[in-house]
């Protein structure tokens, strides 16, 4: 299990909350994070708002800076 800060639905406050650790699919790969900021595009996410005209599904996991090392491809 890993931790992720998620916005679990529409007006809901961001919360850290255990989250299953993916397998990477054809073409992916798959990163153990090390560290992690919330930044500027965050906070258009956060209210639903990613930049298109359509909203992002629920869960949304903030933290789209990263640094660590890929652990699988």
């Amino acid at each position: 299990m890993a931790r992720a800060l998620v916005i679990t639905g529409p007006e809901e406050p961001p919360a850290v909350q255990a989250s299953a650790v993916p397998d990477p699919g054809p073409g992916q790969m798959r990163v153990a994070v090390q560290a992690a900021t919330v930044n500027g595009i965050d906070g258009f996410v956060a209210p639903g708002y990613d930049g298109t005209p359509c909203r992002m599904s629920s869960p949304v996991v903030l933290g789209r800076d990263f640094a660590g090392i890929v652990d699988a491809v």
